[in-house]
């Protein structure tokens, strides 16, 4: 296997913090794959520095991760309709007891981008940064949806 599709493949399995840095020093030694213009190298190198500085650590921690995710599921689980909320941090899916096409529709005309993941999975995924506030008018945004008319 060649070392940068290796490294590609031990990235995917590292925290994000770890993955970025080690993509840092990649291109920095200017030796990933990645780069396909070296002379480009230089505005990629401060473009990833200015990112690692302006990410929160607390922000990307494992157990706030897990805490926001808790706190997504706990409210989802609330839900009229939801039979059963599946996942992992916050990649999750609310199982419906009907069809969810609608729901995907009524929540993207609201402004909140939902998936589906089947005929009757709700699949949710906030970024890593999310915040409780932010999580508090998803939450607050599909109970406006789900609400009877």
């Amino acid at each position: 296997m060649p070392a940068d599709i290796a490294a590609a493949i031990y990235a995917i399995a590292m925290q994000p913090l770890d993955a970025g840095r080690r993509v840092l020093e990649g291109i920095r030694r200017n030796d990933m794959y990645i780069l396909t213009h070296p002379e480009f190298s230089a505005v990629v190198r401060a473009r990833c520095e200015a990112l690692l500085a302006s990410m929160s650590k607390e922000a990307l921690s494992p157990e706030r991760v897990r805490a926001a995710g808790s706190r997504l599921a706990a409210g989802l689980a609330g839900l009229p309709g939801v039979t059963e909320v599946r996942g992992r941090g916050l990649l999750l899916g609310a199982e419906f007891d009907r069809p969810v096409a609608s729901l995907v529709d009524a929540c993207r005309a609201a402004g909140l981008l939902v998936l589906s993941a089947g005929e009757t999975v709700l699949r949710l995924t906030p970024p890593l940064t999310v915040g409780p506030a932010d999580l508090d008018r998803a939450l607050a945004t599909l109970a406006e949806v789900l609400a009877p008319a």
